[in-house]
């Protein structure tokens, strides 16, 4: 599962890197910024969860928009913890729950460790879609974001195999 949930991390990394580099590209980019931005503040708000670094309520799912000279320096550090988390977690580790409150009721929520490293990936791929009709409309190419160009080979010649 470890390796699995790496393979993800650096897919999804590599994704958002493609569409950042689009979305700097685009003439009237503040939706995408905020969108992107909104990717960073969710992936601090779940690892303050796992870490108690400060109190939840200090972070909020739509934090700060990042300008286009900040954000790629912000992506780097949140994508990077995530990162470190999962080289430092072992394989049992993953089943570990993690536990919070959640705000809107204060009632006591826990998820394990495994899913919340899914729910970083599939995050992003549910935003990157929305960046990518954003760009889209602005008329500019949409970006080769599939899992699939991550790990599509080209297959030996017949006689080698």
């Amino acid at each position: 599962m470890k390796e699995h949930i790496i393979s993800l991390l650096r897919y999804n990394d590599t994704a958002n890197h493609t569409l950042l580099h689009t979305i700097l590209q685009l003439p009237h980019r503040d939706e995408a910024l905020r969108l992107f931005s909104h990717l960073i503040s969710a992936q601090d708000k779940w690892m303050n969860r796992i870490t108690n670094a400060a109190p939840d309520s200090q972070y909020q799912w739509y934090g700060p928009v990042y300008d286009a000279d900040r954000i790629g320096g912000e992506w780097e550090r949140s994508i990077n913890a995530w990162k470190e988390l999962i080289s430092d977690t072992g394989e049992t580790d993953l089943r570990q729950y993690i536990y919070f409150h959640r705000p809107a009721d204060g009632r006591k929520m826990m998820l394990p460790l495994a899913d919340l490293f899914l729910q970083i990936n599939y995050h992003s791929m549910h935003h990157r879609a929305q960046i990518n009709k954003l760009i889209s409309a602005q008329g500019l190419p949409l970006p080769a974001t599939d899992f699939i160009f991550t790990v599509l080979r080209e297959a030996p010649a017949p006689d080698s195999v």
